[in-house]
């Protein structure tokens, strides 16, 4: 996996086709949902826990409708949208197998290069940062998280 983010990173240097880590300041949220909003903007999504004034919620095509996961699936993806005091802060999202590519370029399609260090790609806003980690278990399993920096709560 290590070779893999190395490839990545150093042909996505080689490409002028991107955005830049500003776009992530000015999109501020994830999927058309605005950082600081309230649940009532997500569609299909159900209370996945809840502790105190925080609250997770999950948008998920991991899950069969018998209840197992398919991690299998090529476009199998995970999202789960953690509010705090009833506002957005972070989003976190799993995208497995060959749907992983599909996932790194359009990250790097709207946010520019990545940074990597440590198998962890970074991508640093003003006010928002995402990053993004491959990990290999029986399947490749990429985890994304899009929040907003301590400082703009």
């Amino acid at each position: 996996m290590k070779k893999l983010l190395y490839w990545t990173a150093l042909l996505a240097g080689c490409s002028s086709d991107f955005g830049t880590p500003a776009q992530l300041d000015r999109e501020n949220g994830f999927g058309g949902v605005p950082f600081g909003s309230s649940p009532a903007l997500l569609t299909n999504a159900t209370v996945y826990s809840v502790q105190g004034d925080d609250t997770t919620f999950i948008q998920d095509t991991l899950r069969k409708p018998d209840g197992s996961f398919n991690l299998t699936d090529s476009l199998g993806f995970a999202i789960y949208w953690d509010y705090k005091k009833g506002k957005l802060h972070k989003v976190s999202a799993s995208a497995v197998g060959r749907g992983i590519p599909a996932v790194l370029e359009e990250l790097r399609r709207r946010f520019g290069p990545e940074t990597v260090r440590n198998d962890t790609m970074y991508w640093r806003g003003k006010t928002v940062t995402a990053t993004a980690y491959c990990k290999s278990v029986d399947v490749d399993v990429l985890l994304l998280t899009v929040e907003q920096k301590p400082q703009s709560l």
